[in-house]
Order: structure tokens, then sequence, then C-alpha cells
């Protein structure tokens, strides 16, 4: 997209940052570039530990997965200290809107696996997701206040056009399309919304009743200077409320001529929001 170029933004770019850039270990009331506190044998013995996890024998799903360990349970195996299991807690845990405790270690084997995006963060220069959005979407037919009730899908299709799936609103209006991809949140679909005609197949229908949705929370800070080193862009940080904190946008506010007022996003999931 940016190779493309963002309608308006002819300066957009992306820019590299490694993750995590910094470390707070809330009890010590540290700040610590994450390349320094790597070096320390807990935390890279917590790095290795989840690293393993992509090379290990997945444990048993369904019926048999009653027992399934959770991370912590793994970590704790593992021989982590307790300062470290905190940031575990809030680099890992954190990103899959939980607490340790309530992870399964299923999923996280699965997704270490399959993961093949690196651990750099791109973020855009110049630009912003808004302008992404809008540059996405040109020349589409874009439909707001259009809230699906039903989606009928047909093997056989409708009309000549080759139509496999009709939604319809409330108010009688209906769209057709060769395919439907539906993206509202887990507790609408639990909640029976829209309506799947015919029903959706078990095991989907299943995994809709059974899968959680942690909760999450959003603090955004304004300020008129700055408090933090010249390369900070983010930190992870344990024993503390906000377990991740970053600087938006990012590529802006790192520049040494960027000018206030400074925002900073903190976020937080799980039971401990």
């Amino acid at each position: 997209l940016v190779a493309d170029g963002i309608e308006g933004k002819p300066e957009a770019s992306l820019v590299e940052l490694e993750w995590p850039n910094y470390y707070f270990f809330g009890k010590e009331g540290v700040l610590m570039l994450a390349e320094e506190a790597d070096e320390q044998p807990d935390v890279a013995l917590m790095h290795e530990s989840f690293e393993k996890l992509g090379e290990m024998a997945p444990p048993p799903c369904g019926a048999e997965a009653e027992g399934e360990p959770t991370l912590l349970q793994y970590f704790a195996s593992c021989g982590l200290s307790s300062r470290v299991l905190d940031l575990a807690d809030a680099i890992f845990a954190n990103d899959y809107g939980a607490d340790m405790s309530d992870v399964g270690l299923h999923e996280v084997m699965h997704e270490q696996r399959h993961w093949t995006y690196g651990e750099k963060y791109l973020v855009l220069r110049g630009a912003c997701l808004q302008d992404a959005m809008e540059s996405l979407g040109r020349g589409l037919d874009v439909r707001t206040a259009w809230r699906v009730q039903r989606i009928d899908a047909s093997p056989t299709g409708w009309g000549a056009d080759g139509a496999a799936v009709e939604l319809s609103a409330a108010d009688g209006r209906v769209v057709r399309a060769r395919a439907c991809v539906v993206t509202v949140p887990l507790s609408v679909l639990q909640r029976g919304e829209p309506e799947f005609r015919p029903p959706l197949p078990p095991p989907q229908a299943g995994a809709i009743r059974k899968l959680k949705m942690g909760s999450a929370l959003k603090v955004i800070v304004r300020l008129r200077r700055r408090f933090w080193p010249a390369d900070f862009y983010d930190a992870v940080c344990s024993d503390s409320f906000l377990p991740e904190v970053w600087l938006s946008p990012a590529a802006e506010l790192m520049r040494p001529d960027a000018a206030p007022p400074y925002t900073i996003v903190g976020f937080v999931a799980g039971a401990r929001g």
C-alpha cells in the first residue's frame, strides 16, 4: 500500500522498529532497554522457554484437553523467577487479552509454529491508519448504517451473476455477493446475530459457544513535555496496571524536533483490566 501510494500522503513511509523497545520493572522502578535486559540470565531463560513452544508436540484437544496446562504453569515448570513471570505476563498474555493463568498452552504453541511475521514493528510515518483505510476503500461500495440481520448461503446461487450469499437487513434491503466475510464481535455471534441460513456447521457453532473474549482497555494521555529517553517508543511493564505503553504516532514523536502535545497510549487486557 505504501509503495503504491497513500492518497494525499506522498511522503508516507514505513519505519521498522524493534519490539519490545524498553522493559519497565515495576517492583524495582527500573526502565531498561530490552536488548540490555535480554542479556540477563532470567530474562534470557524466559525467551528461550517461549521459543521452545514452537518445537514441542501439542497437548491433546477436545475432551482429552480438560487438564490442558496454562502458559503460566508452563513457564513456572521452566524455572522462571517471579520477577520474570510478571514480565512474561505483560509481554505474552496481555497480547492474548488474558492473564497467563487463563491462556491455554495449545493456542500459544499453534501460533508459535505458524508465526512467520518476524519480531519487528512496522509503523507509518507521514500518514495514519485512517489514511490507509481511505486509500484501500477507493472505488469500493462502502455502506454504513447497514445492520445485517440474516445471511443466506445457496450452493446454486442467485441469478446469473454467480452470487452465492445473500445478506438481508431488518428493513428489507438485500445485498448479494459471491462470498461473505463475517467479522462481527464474538459476543454478537454468541447472541445469535446475524442469523445464518443454513445454520453454521457444528464445529464452527461449537467454537462460537465455547470461545471467550477477554476485556481490554486503552488509556490515552497527552503531555506537554518529554520525560522518556530519546530512543523510546514503547515499553512493556511488569507489575504495573498498564502492561504496555507506547507513543502515538510513534514514528512522528520519536523525531527530536517533535512538538507537543505528546500522546502516550497504555493498554491493559484480561482480568487485570
